[in-house]
């Protein structure tokens, strides 16, 4: 089913507008790695969780509602780090805020980033978009609550996490610069993958930082250590 954007911006301030109060945060067990699993397995011994789970995986894309936020440097802040109203275990999150602004959430176990900014960069180049749409549909969309059964067990764990969460939210400083001095194109004419420049920049930012190497690409260094030195001299 095609959805015009204008049907869609309805129900999603409709959902804005709602005065229910909000339920128990399950999707904040995405925040852990060491726990995610465990505490999925357990949700899915009753049918009712297993099938608010499973269309959650049906989902092409999650929206989340940032309703924290107050400004563009908080909303960035609170995209990478807060776990509220979030479900990271989704290949494209889209994060909104009461102001309107988007942020993007990539997952990209299943698919590869780049296509998965490809997507994005057309859905930014249609929201700025003049054109009329013509889509005729026979249903409108609507928004629907999941329900969830949760043992006590699994609801201390969901508030441990929360509280694990807000902890290392609050660790953290984000500060928002705009680099355009050097984009794709110019890494590209100097030779290099603009992935892989990024990679190794994030290498070369680290080791300043922490003055040793917390590399993403944990395997690439086993496999081939005195290669990845060379490529961060090269730099």
């Amino acid at each position: 089913m095609l959805y015009s954007s204008e049907a869609l911006s309805k129900v999603i301030e409709e959902t804005f507008s709602l005065n229910e109060p909000a339920g128990s945060n399950v999707g904040i067990f995405t925040t852990s790695k060491n726990k995610a699993t465990d505490i999925y397995q357990r949700l899915t011994v009753t049918q009712l969780n297993t099938e608010s789970l499973q269309s959650m995986a049906n989902s092409l894309v999650v929206i989340s509602i940032d309703e924290h936020s107050t400004n563009s440097n908080e909303a960035i802040h609170n995209l990478l780090l807060s776990g509220r109203n979030k479900y990271f275990d989704m290949t494209l999150q889209i994060v909104m805020t009461k102001a309107s602004e988007l942020g993007y959430c990539v997952e990209y176990t299943a698919v590869d980033g780049t296509t998965s900014f490809a997507v994005i960069q057309d859905v930014q180049i249609q929201l700025i978009s003049t054109d009329l749409e013509n889509i005729e549909m026979n249903v409108q969309p609507t928004a629907e609550k999941l329900d969830w059964m949760l043992s006590a067990e699994v609801q201390q764990e969901l508030h441990a996490l929360e509280k694990e969460n807000k902890k290392s939210d609050r660790e953290y400083f984000t500060h928002v610069v705009n680099f355009e001095a050097l984009g794709t194109d110019e890494i590209k004419r100097l030779g290099f993958s603009p992935d892989s420049f990024f990679h190794m920049a994030l290498q070369v930012a680290q080791y300043k930082t922490f003055g040793m190497m917390r590399c993403p690409c944990v395997g690439l260094i086993k496999k081939e250590p005195n290669a990845y030195a060379l490529q961060i001299q090269k730099i």
